[in-house]
């Protein structure tokens, strides 16, 4: 597994990916204020921590694409509560690009 740039207390398994969502924001480009009615879930975040990754057909752990610290547009994840901190978990193949600005 690899580590975090800060520390959490949350290892992953198998090709689980663990990431700091980004902010949503609930104004417009243009200054309208969106409902929070119907909360909106961040498409994109930092991964804290990695998992080894996936097992092939032949049981051989196939490595994680994804490294701690890279900003990444994923389609969907579930959101967890520890500790009082928000994280963002989903599967390798959730991830969508790895964001390079």
């Amino acid at each position: 597994m690899k580590t975090t740039h800060k520390q959490i207390p949350l290892h992953p398994t198998g090709d689980r990916i663990i990431i700091s969502p980004d902010a949503v924001s609930h104004t417009t480009q243009s200054g309208i204020i969106l409902a929070e009615a119907f909360p909106e879930q961040s498409q994109t975040g930092t991964v804290l921590a990695t998992g080894p990754g996936r097992r092939d057909t032949t049981g051989s752990v196939v490595p994680m694409s994804v490294s701690v610290g890279d900003r990444v547009l994923c389609s969907q994840y579930s959101t967890i509560e520890y500790n009082g901190v928000e994280y963002g978990v989903l599967s390798e193949e959730s991830i969508l690009a790895i964001i390079k600005e």
